[in-house]
């Protein structure tokens, strides 16, 4: 169980997301994060999928949450909100492969707090 009293931090992580699956965020060790927002966004010319996995060190798996989901061109598309958050625990990982080398942009907003725990 997170230490309220140690308090959480913000963090942001802005990544180029690669053709082949590119670690997006990875949630520090002894940490609990709440990942408040996931943003793809997509500025060029033309349409692009992308493919959504979660990494869970404990038990050491991944899950594709989506499969070539398709992104319009010059559009941006929210997969985690504050309505709609994922809980992730101490070094697991958000993975995201595009079809297309660089042409999608991951945005992630997270609260991480403090677990000796985990």
């Amino acid at each position: 169980m997170p230490i309220a009293s140690n308090g959480s931090k913000f963090t942001t992580d802005i990544t180029a997301v690669g053709s082949s699956d590119t670690d997006c965020y990875l949630v520090p060790k002894n940490h609990v994060s709440h990942v408040r927002h996931l943003l793809l966004t997509n500025s060029n010319a033309s349409a692009r999928t992308f493919t959504i996995k979660i990494y869970e060190k404990v038990p050491n798996t991944t899950t594709t949450i989506f499969s070539e989901h398709s992104l319009a061109t010059k559009t941006a598309e929210s997969v985690f909100t504050m309505d709609k958050p994922i809980i992730l625990k101490s070094e697991d990982k958000i993975v995201i492969a595009a079809s297309a080398a660089s042409s999608i942009v991951c945005v992630v907003s997270a609260e991480e707090f403090f677990d000796p725990n985990v």
